[in-house]
């Protein structure tokens, strides 16, 4: 039986494969009923970019294309205050890359960087001139529940996989309910017996309030005012409510502002002793007996947990998607308390389990990534903190119950690093699989064109490969994060391996934001710009590759390889060709004894025949090199509703070696012996052959297709 060898490599596709059901997305419903047929197949073709393109060398720069997006960038940012830092990298093998100083580092580059403004937005010029660069750190606000995710697919992985010699049986996994980690968790009536789990956590399904101790809104009808007592996230604020009407009602955010001195040199902040006017948010207030102060303070977790059982769900868990940084808290919890039950904790305190030193030990140190951290600032890394010029939280310690929501600090250059470690075909720090189910919807939306993972912000977008066409549907995966003075948005698109950073801080005075008089610049439109430039030349630069590798003519039998092509004689023939949505295809495959391949399989489906008269496509399995046929290409235009049902027919029938009917291998194979064999080319160096190989076992057929490797 011929059988490729597994590869140890992730295959990006493979989480293609995971990301999209078919047969039950509400998605589907909604593309149908609002697309043509042309769409929908182009949809579906798109999203199933083969396997091997993901193997594709690293790709080399394009000036023109370079330059072309850092003007529409420029434009955007003309009248803008702000510091902006904008970093693009893509993944490729470790086999085409220098080796890296970190073991779980990925391999990969940056295809692009613009940068524009200075670090230390609250001084002049004249004090400190010191411009952005990927190494200046920002405050990423909720791109942080990425990485708190990161940190409990980890523990889900070293729970499961750990050899159960140890005598520990203790196992973490994103599907267990939360009390099976946190004990002291309770839900209020009549929700008690509701489960709510670590994904529903993590994908903002677990019903949870937004921020469940933020604030609470009095209704006095006596004096005809409105009062929001709201954590200070901002300094007083007043807006009248209902507007335009007589007798307006005030609402009036009750609390206090503080002045709080920033530790960075120069000063920091919108005073003029060099003090940062910012507001301190403590989350929770009127918990502690005997306060007389009744201050703001942050939430311990005990008071944390009073509030959930306190408050009612707003939605049914699983029901709805809400957005919630309370169920981040608790994740955070849960985490912190599983790691130290779960490890050995000889000589570890319990500040050993916190988020911010998991996350340093498991994620930071491994990657690479060593300007990211939590609260306190390093000081060696104050220098290069951003600091707006706006309100803002620079030194603000959300603290433990916070942390995992919105508290991390990172540079682009930091982020790009993750980023690679989770596109690289070559997976480094989480299990293949586990990769894989990550970038998976666990949500999605009614429109149709959004959903939600585990946290992921996905979004269907389609960006123009040229000026008559539309292109292809991609599935954008982001995650945005916001803070009074620092704006960040990380997004990526697995199928073409690469991945954006955009990271702001406000430049402008807060009274001009708050008057309208001053444009924000928003990370997310500034990624949109970047995937409108990107994504045709990308998707071109990979349909390329496929062609070079899999498309043409192979003959049957092992001829040598310096043979002439134009002697097929009466050798079997296999055609293979890339369709316009960038799917290779099966043509035809007919061996030496006139045995059709696509007629066979068209013979074996009487409840369709003609299905594989204009060829079969070739879907790849995740294995390198293999592939299941398909019939259908022209069938689908005609008939949408079968396209949507063309995963129902893989592995119908096997040989007896277990071997589908429906599957093909297309490898490559080097005549290491014959290097050097075919003479030296022009400059002097050696030719050997290399050729690929097509094979068809139940057939007992193998089709070669050759050129030559000058090495």
């Amino acid at each position: 039986m011929i059988d490729p060898p597994r590869t140890p490599r992730l295959n990006r596709q493979l989480r293609l494969l995971a990301l999209i059901t078919l047969g039950t997305s509400r998605k589907f419903s909604n593309i149908l009923s609002q697309n043509s047929s042309t769409d929908i197949i182009q949809y579906l073709s798109l999203n199933f970019l083969h396997l091997e393109a993901f193997y594709a060398p690293r790709s080399p720069g394009n000036p023109h294309q370079n330059a072309r997006l850092r003007n529409k960038l420029d434009a955007y940012a003309a009248t803008s205050n702000d510091t902006i830092a904008i970093s693009v990298i893509h993944s490729h093998s470790s086999s085409s890359s220098s080796s890296s100083s970190s073991s779980a580092a990925a391999a990969g580059e940056e295809l692009f960087w613009w940068g524009k403004g200075r670090v230390k937005l609250n001084t002049t010029t004249q004090e400190d001139s010191t411009l952005v660069t990927r190494s200046s750190i920002f405050r990423i606000a909720s791109v942080t529940k990425v990485f708190t995710v990161l940190q409990g697919l980890l523990l889900q992985d070293r729970s499961t996989l750990r050899d159960s010699s140890d005598g520990q049986s203790s196992r973490l996994s994103m599907s267990d309910p939360i009390h099976l980690h946190l004990s002291d968790f309770t839900l209020p009536p009549p929700f008690t017996n509701e489960l709510i789990t670590l994904n529903m956590l993590g994908g903002h399904t677990s019903g949870l309030a937004r921020d469940i101790s933020a604030g609470r809104v009095t209704f006095s009808d006596d004096s005809g005012t409105v009062v929001l007592e709201y954590m200070p996230w901002n300094n007083p604020y007043h807006s009248k409510y209902p507007q335009g009407q007589g007798n307006p009602k005030v609402l009036s955010f009750d609390f206090d502002s503080m002045e709080k001195e920033y530790m960075g040199s120069g000063g920091t902040g919108n005073g003029e002793d060099g003090t940062a006017r910012i507001s301190v948010p403590g989350k929770c207030r009127h918990m502690r007996e005997g306060d007389e102060n009744n201050e703001w303070h942050m939430c311990t977790k005990e008071e944390l947990f009073r509030l959930v059982r306190e408050t009612r769900l707003i939605w049914l868990p699983g029901e709805m998607v809400s957005y919630s940084n309370t169920g981040f808290d608790v994740l955070g919890w849960a985490l912190q308390n599983f790691a130290s039950s779960f490890e050995n904790r000889t000589e570890k305190t319990e500040e050993s389990y916190h988020l911010r030193n998991l996350l340093n030990r498991d994620v930071f140190q491994p990657l690479g990534m060593n300007s990211s951290f939590f609260h306190p600032i390093p000081e060696h890394l104050k220098s290069k903190m951003t600091v707006p010029r706006s309100e803002h939280m620079v030194d603000l310690d959300f603290g433990e119950a916070y942390d995992p929501a919105g508290g991390m600090y990172s540079t682009a250059s930091d982020v790009n690093n993750f980023l690679l470690s989770i596109l690289s075909p070559e997976p480094t720090i989480l299990n293949p699989t586990t990769l894989r189910n990550w970038f998976k919807p666990s949500f999605r939306l009614p429109n149709g064109l959004s959903s939600v993972g585990i946290p992921w912000e996905i979004e269907s977008r389609q960006y123009p490969s040229s000026a008559l066409m539309q292109g292809p549907v991609y599935q954008l995966y982001g995650k945005g994060g916001a803070l009074p003075g620092h704006y960040s948005h990380i997004s990526f698109i697995p199928e073409l391996g690469y991945g954006v950073v955009a990271l702001v801080a406000i430049g402008s005075e807060q009274g001009d934001i708050d008057r309208g008089a001053v444009k924000e610049s928003n990370p997310d439109l500034l990624s949109d710009i970047v995937h409108g430039e990107l994504v045709a030349p990308l998707r071109e630069a990979y349909t390329s590759y496929l062609r070079k590798l899999y498309v043409g003519t192979y003959i049957q039998s092992s001829p040598s390889p310096s043979a002439a092509f134009t002697s097929e004689l009466a050798q079997g023939k296999a055609i293979i060709s890339l369709d316009s949505n960038g799917f290779l295809v099966l043509d035809s495959l007919v061996t030496s004894s006139n045995i059709s391949l696509l007629a066979y399989l068209d013979s074996l489906n009487p409840s369709a025949p003609g299905s594989y008269s204009s060829g079969g496509k070739l879907w790849p399995s995740g294995v390198e090199g293999e592939f299941r046929i398909r019939g259908g290409r022209a069938k689908e235009t005609r008939n949408v509703k079968r396209s949507c049902r063309e995963w129902f027919g893989f592995d119908e029938a096997v040989t007896e070696d277990g071997w589908g009917i429906d599957k093909i291998v297309i490898r490559k194979y080097e005549d290491e012996s014959q290097e050097g064999a075919y003479g030296l080319d022009g400059s002097g160096n050696d030719v050997r052959s290399r050729r690929w190989e097509l094979v068809y076992e139940p057939l007992g057929v193998v089709f070669w297709k050759s050129d030559l490797l000058i090495e």
